[in-house]
């Protein structure tokens, strides 16, 4: 099952994210697409790799983010801490995920935001 919520609003910009709830004290996968920064969507996460996680006993945390040129790198970076926040004190009033256990990862530019 998959629930799309905003995790940050800025200047008239709604972010979203797609929540794939694994169940209660489930860990977090929180994950950022790639695409140079500059393109991409959350879409991207494919179908065997959400299967994969969640078989694995994730709770998946699929985020967009503002893309550059028009963002620049530290708000980029900025959209992906806001994420981990709200994972932490906002998602958890509706999932009940084991927020201690936290995995920021991604492909691409992604994968080195997530570092």
């Amino acid at each position: 099952m998959k629930d799309t919520k905003v995790y940050k609003e800025v200047n008239n910009c709604s972010i979203s994210a797609d929540i794939y709830y694994q169940g209660r004290n489930s860990p977090v996968i929180l994950y950022i697409h790639g695409g140079a920064l500059i393109f991409g969507v959350r879409s991207w996460l494919s179908s065997d790799q959400i299967e994969y996680f969640r078989r694995s006993g994730f709770s998946i945390v699929n985020i967009d983010y503002r893309l550059a040129p028009e963002t620049g790198f530290e708000e980029i970076i900025e959209d992906i801490r806001d994420a981990i926040t709200w994972v932490r004190t906002k998602a958890i009033e509706w999932y009940d995920f084991d927020v201690s256990n936290i995995a920021v990862m991604g492909s691409s530019a992604g994968a080195i935001s997530a570092y």
